[in-house]
């Protein structure tokens, strides 16, 4: 004989079953969230020193150097300040600074502008991008000229791929150690593979002939190179350069995205070049890319690829206009790949499916 559960015990080891199927799917919602996702709360960018300087033509600077002390990551820093005479504040990207390392900076300030800096404060979060170790400043060839107080040397790109968007800072001091002024040199639009460019640092003519000694050249480039996290345990890299100012680089592991808002800085509009070098297998050199600009397809900007130690990479080059803009660029075809979590969540889903249909659909037999 055969014998099924009446009709209100089924609904009770249903209403059992999708109980049990409510608090696994929060558990497992709860352990990805423990898991997988980072946290960027954490601020360890301090000021070493702000300050204001005047030239004699009356131009107004603040400058100072953001202190990472933060020992394994690297962060990406933005500084603020007040406006003493109106209700406003005034904020600049420094851009990355290495684990344990230092940048300095220098803001020119509009002419009526009169900087406040007893609460300038600087906001850092933590970054998966990093500076490019393979520009070195050739120390052997930096010299002073003892007039000008102007000082000239050679940055050298060691690495195979070209730099791109750099400029070379310094700290001037005096013969007491006191700083005078933050110098940068002019704008270098690209250092080929294995190449160098000279360099010169000028200091505001006002404490320029005061000016002894020269520290922590650091050269900060708009091309890095990034390494982001992808799906199933793999990662992207590319290398991603701007005249403009580049923030919030991102790889979406669901679109196979690469997004990240750059900011023209000139009133022409600016460039963004970006070379992938390796990642999942939606970026390989048989799938096709596409390019939005503000929400617009500029696929067309693609161009051909770029012949380096005997491999090709794929060169994307857009221009966009002045002001701020967001750019993002993925595969036309990408392959499926599905991250660790969403796995977890499916085989969960799929557990509890199969399970409630079994518990409450079993016979008796006798």
């Amino acid at each position: 004989m055969h014998f099924k559960l009446n009709d209100n015990t089924g609904a009770k080891t249903r209403n059992k079953s999708l109980f049990y199927m409510t608090i696994f799917a929060v558990l497992s919602v709860v352990l990805v969230n423990l898991f997988f996702q980072p946290s960027f709360a954490y601020n360890p960018g301090v000021l070493n020193f702000k300050q204001t300087v005047t030239d004699n033509d009356g131009k107004k600077y603040v400058i100072g150097e953001v202190q990472n002390n933060d020992p394994n990551n690297n962060i990406e820093s933005t500084v603020y300040f007040g406006n003493s005479t109106a209700q406003s504040q005034y904020g600049k990207y420094i851009g990355i600074v290495g684990h344990g390392m230092a940048m300095p900076f220098k803001i020119k300030l509009p002419s009526d502008y009169q900087p406040d800096l007893s609460e300038m404060r600087v906001d850092s979060q933590v970054t998966l991008a990093r500076p490019d170790e393979f520009l070195k400043v050739d120390y052997s060839t930096l010299h002073m000229d003892h007039n000008t107080h102007a000082i000239t040397g050679t940055l050298r790109n060691t690495s195979t791929l070209g730099a791109y968007g750099i400029t070379v800072f310094a700290i001037a001091e005096d013969a007491h150690a006191k700083v005078l002024d933050v110098v940068q040199s002019d704008f270098i639009s690209k250092i080929p593979p294995n190449g160098s460019s000279t360099f010169t640092l000028v200091p505001i003519d006002s404490v320029s002939k005061y000016v002894s000694y020269y520290s922590c050249f650091v050269p900060g480039q708009s091309g890095q190179n990034y390494t982001l996290p992808a799906e199933n345990n793999q990662t992207v890299t590319f290398e991603l350069g701007s005249d403009g100012e580049i923030k919030n680089v991102h790889y979406d592991e669901i679109s196979h995205s690469i997004s990240f808002n750059v900011e023209g800085v000139f009133p022409q509009g600016g460039w963004a070049e970006l070379m992938m070098i390796s990642g999942p297998p939606s970026y390989d050199e048989s799938q096709s890319l596409s390019v939005m600009l503000n929400g617009e397809n500029t696929t067309k900007s693609i161009s051909s690829t770029e012949i380096l130690s005997g491999k090709e990479y794929k060169h994307v080059s857009l221009l966009f206009p002045f002001g701020k803009n967001v750019v993002s660029i993925q595969p036309t075809t990408p392959v499926p790949e599905y991250p660790l979590p969403t796995l977890i969540l499916m085989m969960t889903f799929l557990f509890l499916m199969l399970f409630s249909r079994k518990t409450s659909l079993f016979k008796i037999k006798s």
